[in-house]
């Protein structure tokens, strides 16, 4: 998940005085192949020009059919945006990461993802180790 680096959602959040609902959608990587090489200078380049540079393909190598994969959305119970300050909004921004990261753990092996690992990329995060091409 490309939210190392991203807090606003958890500040607008803390300054409404309200939780904020998670939900994650497992499946949806396996959707498309996708382009390994160069993936953080390309997500980089992505967030300061606004201009996704993203390259992926389906079973027919063009178009946007997808290959067939069952996506399941799980919503989890609320993060508790609302009982920090906005003095503690890094602490809120890890937390939620923390809690991201718990709800993905707890439910990857009923869903058939219990080989996967959820990681938190940014501008200063690049990934932890090299992506082999899914080709």
């Amino acid at each position: 998940s490309y939210i190392a680096d991203r807090a606003g959602f958890i500040r607008l959040a803390i300054e409404a005085e309200v939780d904020i609902i998670v939900a994650y959608s497992f499946g949806l990587n396996d959707m498309y192949k996708t382009l390994a090489v160069g993936r953080h200078w390309r997500a980089v380049t992505a967030q300061a020009t606004g201009v996704p540079l993203v390259w992926w393909w389906g079973p027919y190598l063009v178009g946007n059919v997808p290959f067939t994969e069952e996506i399941t959305v799980v919503t989890f119970d609320p993060f508790p945006a609302s009982s920090y300050s906005l003095a503690q909004l890094g602490q809120a921004h890890r937390d939620y990461m923390a809690y991201l990261r718990h709800c993905f753990d707890s439910y990857k092996g009923r869903l058939g993802a219990g080989h996967k690992k959820l990681e938190f990329i940014g501008r200063s995060t690049p990934p932890s180790r090299p992506l082999r091409s899914r080709l």
